[in-house]
């Protein structure tokens, strides 16, 4: 009973009161433990930052192809017609090519799984985009109107990804976190290079800290009121110039 009372004022001595902040080892607890919770943060964002940027980057390869065909049908020597038959001819090769760069992104999905990286969870959703891209391309290959259905299913998947992704701020946030999480590590390391020469904590040390963490906060409000209100921003801009 005595050993279990002596462990708990032993852990009670190692949790860290925020509110108190009495040497230079408690400023570089505070910053350990900032840097293990953005990490965490960061984390929990990574995968919808990753999902929501590789969404344009996939669907634009569709767009910039059915793009390219349209700016070719306007040629007077070329024509509509021609182009048409142009795609049902190469459509083979093409969906060849992309049936590649799946293969190749399976792979590279089996390889992290077999090295045992934390990232295979990033090349599955790689993996399924690009699946996705592929039968949806497929299927427009053989459509009758392909090249308006592939501008105009490409063209909304593009624009409605990074509009999600701006407005909600996956992108941003992870980001910031990764940011001041390195901040929160760089300033843990020095803390506890003060600790080992000495150094006794003084009045600018606590400002310094104060403003690491008044900084994290403005830019955590100021990231999510320009995410929040995008839309409405860019829409005033544009009535604004006319």
């Amino acid at each position: 009973m005595q050993d279990k009372l002596n462990k708990i004022n032993t852990d009670k001595k190692n949790l860290f009161d925020e509110d108190s902040i009495s040497n230079i080892d408690d400023l570089t607890k505070l910053m350990h433990k900032t840097e293990k919770s953005l990490e965490k943060k960061a984390g929990e964002t990574r995968v919808m930052r990753y999902i929501f940027r590789r969404i344009p980057l996939y669907a634009s390869a569709g767009l910039i192809f059915f793009a390219l065909c349209l700016l070719t049908s306007f040629s007077n020597e070329i024509g509509m017609e021609s182009v048409s038959e142009w795609i049902l001819d190469v459509k083979d090769f093409i969906v060849t090519q992309f049936f590649s760069f799946c293969g190749l992104l399976f792979l590279r999905f089996v390889l992290m799984i077999l090295n045992g990286k934390s990232k295979w969870c990033e090349e599955f959703f790689s993996l399924l985009l690009g699946l996705s891209i592929l039968i949806t391309f497929k299927c427009l290959l053989v459509y009758e109107h392909s090249i308006i259905a592939g501008l105009v299913l490409y063209g909304t998947v593009t624009l409605l990804a990074t509009v999600i992704d701006r407005t909600l701020g996956y992108t941003r946030s992870n980001e910031r976190y990764l940011l001041f999480s390195n901040r929160a590590k760089n300033m843990a390391i020095m803390y506890k290079s003060f600790s080992k020469m000495g150094v006794t904590l003084r009045e600018e040390h606590i400002r310094e800290c104060g403003k690491f963490f008044e900084e994290l906060q403005l830019t955590k409000y100021n990231d999510t009121v320009g995410d929040s209100f995008y839309l409405l921003g860019q829409l005033e801009k544009r009535l604004g110039k006319a």
